[in-house]
């Protein structure tokens, strides 16, 4: 018995192959990730193409957050902010068509590989553990309101 005997099975055979194709994915060694799935690269138009878009969401958005729904960082990131009142956009990657060639671009462009990837006012500040030391000293709230991304500030109520 091996780890294949209760795969599902078509008319054609196991779905996934050990070392070879399957109808839907190719199993091969893990990577130095652990993961055995390969993932194509993204070339570098697509990538210059993802950074733009990137840089221009950043720019006409106060407050953003590239996300991925399963993440418990990202979500921690976004529930603080809804607590806050925080006016803010999620880029959720994996719902993307191109977003792991967002993500590739994000790299590039802050030397930040995980997310929450998080900008406020045009600013790149980090992720999940930065975005909360932030909080807790008091710095995160002036970030904010500078940067226009509070519902209700003094301004507004002024």
């Amino acid at each position: 018995m091996n780890i294949f005997d209760n795969c599902p099975r078509g008319i054609d055979g196991p779905r996934l192959k050990p070392g070879g194709e399957g109808r839907f994915l190719k199993i091969q060694k893990p990577n130095a990730m652990g993961s055995v799935f390969s993932v194509r690269k993204k070339s570098e138009a697509e990538i210059k193409v993802a950074l733009e878009q990137a840089e221009n969401i950043v720019a006409s958005t106060p407050a953003i957050v590239f996300s991925k729904t399963y993440c418990g960082y990202c979500n921690r990131v976004k529930t603080l902010f809804k607590q806050l009142g925080v006016t803010f956009q999620v880029v959720e990657l994996d719902k993307e068509n191109d977003g792991d060639a967002i993500q590739e671009a994000l790299l590039q462009w802050t030397a930040q590989s995980t997310v929450p990837n998080v900008f406020i006012g045009g600013k790149h500040i980090g992720g999940c553990d930065t975005v909360m030391d932030l909080h807790r000293q008091g710095q995160l709230m002036p970030l904010l309101v500078e940067a226009k991304a509070m519902a209700h500030t003094s301004d507004q109520l002024a």
